[in-house]
């Protein structure tokens, strides 16, 4: 079997190294389905303001979202990005 090219060899050994590190980041948080909708839309451009979109109320919904993360200190700390639990 031929050698593995050095690049490739690089990126294995890194993976063996710190893949024990990485973490799947879970998350929830209760809303209401109205201000979800808003959040949604509230990226549109300033021209496009939408004032009929609903800003409260409704029922709640559990939002959720998965990111990733790595275990950076021996008492378990993890270092994400912010948009990651925000």
């Amino acid at each position: 079997e031929a050698p593995l090219p050095a690049t490739l060899s690089f990126v294995t050994n890194a993976v063996q190294k710190i893949g024990p590190t990485v973490v799947r980041i879970d998350t929830e948080i209760l809303s209401s389905s109205s201000s979800y909708l808003y959040d949604e839309y509230s990226t549109m451009d300033d021209d496009d303001d939408d004032m009929s979109l609903p800003h409260g109320g409704g029922e709640s919904v559990i939002r959720s979202g998965q990111g990733s993360g790595i275990i950076f200190s021996p008492k378990g700390h993890v270092l994400t990005n912010a948009h990651v639990v925000e």
